[in-house]
């Protein structure tokens, strides 16, 4: 894929706002070693997932958690001050979260762009009918899919398929942007089955592969698991490897990172993917 990447004024950040699994870490009422480390120590607690896209020029949020509100205001950021976002695909912990922002924002900043699945824009549409009324619109739904580009804030996104499960259309973005003045590209598939076939031409030469982290070591329902996950980032030849929407492993963090190679990055919330770059 050619890069179309635009230059900017200030620091280019692909921040994760969130790095947890559909319910977060620590659990109400577990008492798991990762849960219990989770409460004496807030940096191992992890709300669910979310990536923020971010120059000086704009931002793209990537998934509308339930934590949405919470997630930006901890990093400082007004939900006006979202310009567009790519829901991946109609899981609740990664679109329920786009009545709050939409119900947030500037109404003199007009209907917030939302890229979503045809799939995705049908839920939304039936559980959040009162944010698309024909008189007053909180948000509008443009294109996503796989192939599909959205070019915004120095940053493009192309939509490759991960086969999550069957019944959904799930749509991670490939991510390309200038960071320090090399362009660089990063693979985000949070919930994912396999790359679908199709989609491995367009994530030749990764920079980074950041993936699906809700299982630790083998498989579960609709997730390779860690060790699927880090072989098919591996298979693509991706540099860095990173994990994130990490489950519920019930072991703390010195034993989470015995479990994985060492050249794999297990994310936290707050994490710069642009970062780990460097």
């Amino acid at each position: 894929m050619q890069a179309r990447c635009r230059g900017t004024t200030a620091r280019v950040q692909a921040l994760l706002l969130g790095s947890g699994d559909a319910f977060g870490i620590p659990r109400a009422g577990c008492l798991c070693p990762q849960c219990v480390e989770a409460r004496a120590d807030m940096s191992h607690a992890r709300r669910r997932s979310g990536l923020l896209l971010r120059t000086a020029q704009g931002t793209v949020l990537v998934d509308a958690s339930p934590d949405i509100l919470q997630q930006l205001d901890r990093v400082g950021l007004a939900p006006g001050a979202v310009d567009r976002v790519v829901i991946s695909h109609r899981h609740g912990d990664h679109c329920l979260g786009i009545r709050d922002l939409a119900y947030t924002r500037d109404p003199a900043l007009g209907p917030l762009p939302v890229h979503a699945t045809t799939d995705t824009q049908a839920m939304l549409t039936a559980v959040f009918a009162s944010i698309l009324r024909p008189e007053r619109p909180y948000l509008r739904f443009e294109p996503w899919g796989a192939g599909t580009r959205v070019e915004h804030a120095g940053f493009t996104l192309e939509g490759f398929e991960t086969h999550h499960n069957a019944a959904i259309q799930t749509v991670s973005p490939c991510i390309t942007a200038q960071v320090d003045g090399v362009v660089r590209r990063i693979a985000y598939a949070t919930d994912m089955g396999v790359v679908v076939p199709s989609a491995r031409e367009r994530l030749q030469a990764l920079d980074l592969f950041v993936g699906d982290g809700t299982y630790l070591g083998g498989p579960g329902y609709g997730h390779p698991g860690t060790d699927g996950t880090i072989a098919i980032a591996r298979a693509l030849g991706a540099r860095l490897i990173a994990l994130t929407h990490v489950g519920h492993w019930g072991v703390d963090a010195a034993h989470a990172r015995a479990a994985v190679a060492d050249d794999v990055v297990i994310c936290r919330d707050g994490d710069d993917l642009c970062s780990l770059l460097a």
